[in-house]
């Protein structure tokens, strides 16, 4: 077992600092590396007494810097499917593939349950809390890179699909059944999504209160906001300290906590109605890569390292029953968040 790990804290600020997420000035800062790509930069990180959140304390002044060409989530969008007239049999596909991950109309599906596509199965808790009616659902994903996850939804069947992104290129904006626009919720049209999806995205983004604030009004009745982030606060955090992966500095502006989550929520106008964890191997082997002083990515190629030629089989599998410990009891690394606006309740 790994032992917990003191913090390097950072000499005394020139300047104020609170939290981005409560807003207290009640915290301690810790200093943190830049890891992924192994530049090696330092950043001040400011932990919360309040919430327990960590907030970067001051944004690198090229940003740009640290979100390279060949950045994963800039990745080569799915090839379009090869042009052809579509034939009844796709018509029956995308309604089967849609009525599977919505479960609804009758009909549709139990065709689903009696021919599911495994394919798919793990898009699911995409939409296990919301209230999408069909294919025609309108479908915002926030930080959406290329598109790859929204180029997925249309392949099974969704027609109505946005994405926004600040550190895309003008090259990959597009129009069309899949729709990309260029920079942050602002710039999406006035529209009324029935799911909004921040795919840890939330975290990359300086003004965490603006955005939350932003999130109500683009939903449409009933409909349910996805938040997946990086948890602080948690066992990750406790083992490695300033060597936990998450942290990804400086592209990571805010790590949440459930507590954090809860009160921004609140002060939007919106509940969290229900919670849960997603920690993996990940988390820890790349965590403790870090604590090695050895960077995520390959040096030559923004690609993550082979995590068999640094551990054995049986030091993964413990890696493995850590993340399982962990999101069995809330404190984990990684956590999904349903919103929706405050009218119902918590499950």
């Amino acid at each position: 077992m790994v032992a917990e790990c003191p913090l390097p804290v950072s000499p005394p600020l020139s300047v104020a600092v609170s939290c981005r997420a409560c807003e207290s000035a009640a915290g301690t800062c810790v200093r943190v590396r830049e890891m992924m790509l192994g530049l090696r930069d330092e950043f001040d990180y400011f932990e919360c007494s309040n919430c327990q959140a960590l907030s970067l304390v001051t944004p690198p002044g090229d940003p740009v810097r640290y979100y390279p060409g060949d950045y994963y989530s800039f990745a080569e969008p799915l090839p379009p499917a090869a042009s052809r007239r579509a034939s009844w049999r796709d018509w029956v596909y995308r309604r089967r593939n849609v009525a599977q991950l919505i479960n609804r109309p009758l009909f549709w599906s139990l065709i689903a349950r009696l021919r599911p596509r495994p394919a798919i199965a793990d898009l699911g808790r995409l939409f296990r809390h919301g209230n999408l009616r069909g294919p025609n659902a309108r479908i915002l994903d926030v930080g959406c890179g290329s598109g790859r996850l929204l180029d997925r939804l249309a392949a099974i069947g969704f027609t109505n699909l946005w994405g926004v992104d600040p550190y895309i290129s003008e090259a990959c904006e597009r129009s069309g059944p899949v729709r990309i626009v260029r920079g942050d919720l602002a710039a999406v049209p006035p529209n009324s999504f029935d799911l909004i999806m921040f795919h840890h995205s939330l975290e990359h983004i300086e003004d965490q209160r603006r955005t939350f604030q932003s999130i109500r009004p683009l939903l449409a009745p009933g409909g349910t906001c996805l938040i997946r982030i990086p948890l602080a606060a948690s066992d990750p955090w406790r083992r490695y300290s300033t060597d936990w992966v998450d942290l990804d500095a400086p592209r990571h502006f805010v790590l949440h906590t459930p507590q954090s989550v809860e009160l921004l929520a609140d002060q939007s106008g919106l509940s969290v109605v229900a919670t849960e964890f997603d920690s993996d191997a990940f988390t820890y082997w790349a965590s403790d890569l870090y604590r090695r002083g050895v960077p995520l990515c390959e040096p030559s190629k923004l690609q993550h390292r082979d995590p068999s030629t640094f551990f054995t089989i049986a030091e993964l599998r413990e890696f493995e029953s850590w993340a399982r410990q962990a999101n069995e009891t809330g404190t984990s690394g990684r956590g999904v968040f349903y919103l929706q606006t405050a009218t119902g309740g918590r499950s």
